[in-house]
Parts: structure tokens; sequence; C-alpha cells
């Protein structure tokens, strides 16, 4: 276990910060309350998030590929610049985020996962299951959805889709 770990743990419900070459990398930290986090650039690749409550985060420029945020209180937060490839989303609560630059590709958000709300823009979703997402009023500009799944997504027309292009 490294430090930053160990920080998560003794300060469950208090603001954490990590430092740019931060690594909690692997780690079982679900059902945490994180609010306020500052995880920029942090590598969070397979970590297992679930259930956890991170709203008003930033996770800007993080590597999150493989990572487990299904069930997660995402609301409010900067997720811009970060990597969601291959991450496990179904059901996270992203409304109101702001997502400028993200990739989601080949990842799993299907079910309840909501974007009510959200800025997205030039965030690319390719191949991702994206069945019964929730994109209403969300602000969806120059996205990059090819080849996925958008069986029962809400909020997202033809017109949405390809805006300003």
């Amino acid at each position: 276990m490294n430090i930053t770990l160990a920080l998560i743990r003794s300060i469950r419900g208090h603001v954490l910060y990590t430092h740019e070459d931060s690594s909690l990398r692997g780690a079982d930290i679900n059902n945490v309350i994180l609010l306020e986090a500052n995880l920029t650039g942090a590598d969070l690749q397979n970590v297992n998030f679930n259930g956890s409550d991170m709203r008003y985060s930033l996770i800007a420029g993080a590597n999150c590929q493989y990572t487990d945020f299904c069930n997660c209180i995402l609301g409010l937060t900067n997720l811009s610049g970060s990597d969601f490839s291959h991450a496990s989303l179904e059901k996270a609560d992203m409304h109101k985020a702001r997502i400028w630059g993200t990739r989601f590709d080949h990842a799993s958000l299907y079910g309840d996962t909501s974007f009510a709300e959200a800025e997205l823009k030039w965030c690319s979703f390719r191949n991702a299951d994206l069945e019964g997402v929730d994109f209403r009023k969300a602000k969806v500009i120059d996205c990059d959805f090819t080849g996925a799944n958008m069986r029962g997504v809400r909020g997202l027309n033809n017109e949405k889709l390809y805006a300003n292009r």
C-alpha cells in the first residue's frame, strides 16, 4: 500500500489531494466519500471505486483506464482530459459534470448512467456501450460516437450528435 492509499483510508469524507505522479493503480477503495478530491493527473488505472461519492472533485488528466466507477456519484466533477477507456461506469451519476477532451472508448456505461445537464466537448465514445444512458439537457459538442451502442440512449438525437461539425 502506498502513502496515498493510506491517506484515503484515514480521511474518509475529507478533501484529498494527490500529486501529479500519484498512483493508486489496482487499489480497492470502494464505497468511500471523496468530496472535492483533487486527483489531477493521477494514475487510477484498474482502481475499484465502486459506490464511491466523488462529487465536486477534479479528476482532470487522469489515467482511469479499466477503472470501476460503477454506482459512483461524479456529479459536478471536472473529468476533462482523462482517459476512461475500457472503464466500467454503469449507473454512474455524472450530472452537471464538465467533460472536455475525455476518452470513453470501449467503456461500459449502460444502464442508468447519467450525463444529464453535463457539458461534453470533444469527447470520444468509440465502441462504448451506452445502452440506456441519459444525456437529457446535456450540452454535447463535437463528440465521437463511432461504433458505440446507442440503443435506448435518452436526450441525444442526430441534430445534437452532429452539431458544430
